[in-house]
C-alpha cells in the first residue's frame, strides 16, 4: 500500500510515497503547474468563473448549481459541462499542466447533481443524441474524460480520475458510469471526507442510497451524539 499527500501548496511533505498539488481547486484560484508532483485539476467546479460568467453556471428546474441554492447540497459552484468555450479552455489547461506535472488527477468531472443541466444547449444536445436522459449525461461525462486522457497521454503522463463517494447513485446523479470511465482512467481517486465536513456529505449519500435500494419507506435516524461522544 502507498500513501500520498493532497496539498494546496506545491511543496512535498516527507513520509509520503507520492504527492498531489491542487493546481486548480474548486475555488477557481489557479496556481502554476508543478513538476515532480501530480497536479490536480477541478474541472467544472469553479467558484471564480461562476462569479465572472454567471451564464456558464449549470441550471436545473430548482435553480442554479450555486452554493446559495438551498435545494441542493453544493460545496462549490458548478459550471455547465457542455459550454463550448469553457470546455475548450479546461482541456487546454489540462494539457498544458500535463507537459510539466508527473501526472494529472481530475476532480469535479461531472454534472452538478440530479436535474442538471437543463439549459437550452443541454436540452437540445440531449434531444439530438436520441438517448435517454441518464445515458446522454453518461455519454457527456465519458466523452470529456476520453478527450482529457488524450491530452494527458500525448505527454506520456499517468491519468487519474476523481469520483464522488457515492457508489450507488453516481450514474443517476452525476452522469458517472464507473465501467464506462474505466478504459480511460489509469486509476480512480475516491475522496473520503472528514466526519466534520461542513456539508455532511455522507449523511446525504447514505440516505439516498438506502432510499434507492430498499423497497419500503425509509426513515433516517440522525444521532446528535453517539458512543464515545460527549453530549
Amino acid at each position: 500500500m502507498k500513501f500520498g499527500s493532497f496539498l494546496f501548496s506545491p511543496e512535498k511533505v516527507e513520509g509520503f510515497d507520492f504527492h498531489v498539488y491542487r493546481l486548480k481547486p474548486e475555488t477557481g484560484v489557479i496556481g502554476t503547474p508543478k513538476e515532480d508532483m501530480y497536479n490536480n485539476i477541478a474541472c467544472f467546479g469553479d467558484n471564480v468563473n461562476a462569479q465572472k460568467h454567471p451564464e456558464w453556471v449549470a441550471v436545473s428546474k430548482d435553480g442554479p448549481a450555486l452554493r446559495t441554492n438551498g435545494k441542493y447540497n453544493f460545496r462549490w459552484d458548478i459550471l455547465c459541462m457542455t459550454n463550448p468555450e469553457y470546455r475548450a479552455w479546461i482541456l487546454d489547461f489540462i494539457e498544458n499542466a500535463a507537459k510539466v506535472a508527473s501526472g494529472i488527477t481530475l476532480s469535479s468531472i461531472h454534472f452538478a447533481d440530479h436535474g442538471f443541466c437543463v439549459c437550452p444547449r443541454c436540452v437540445e444536445l440531449w434531444r439530438q443524441s436520441g438517448l435517454n436522459w441518464v445515458d446522454w449525461r453518461v455519454q457527456t461525462v465519458t466523452n470529456f474524460i476520453r478527450e482529457a486522457r488524450i491530452r494527458v497521454k500525448k505527454w506520456g503522463k499517468p491519468f487519474l480520475v476523481g469520483l464522488l463517494p457515492d457508489p450507488v447513485l453516481s450514474k443517476e446523479r452525476f452522469g458517472i458510469d464507473f465501467d464506462a470511465l474505466a478504459p480511460y482512467a489509469d486509476a480512480f481517486i475516491v475522496p473520503i471526507f472528514s466526519k466534520s465536513y461542513a456539508t455532511a456529505w455522507h449523511f446525504e449519500t447514505l440516505a439516498r442510497s438506502f432510499k434507492h435500494v430498499l423497497k419500503k419507506p425509509v426513515y433516517i435516524n440522525i444521532y446528535v451524539y453517539g458512543p464515545g461522544d460527549k453530549p
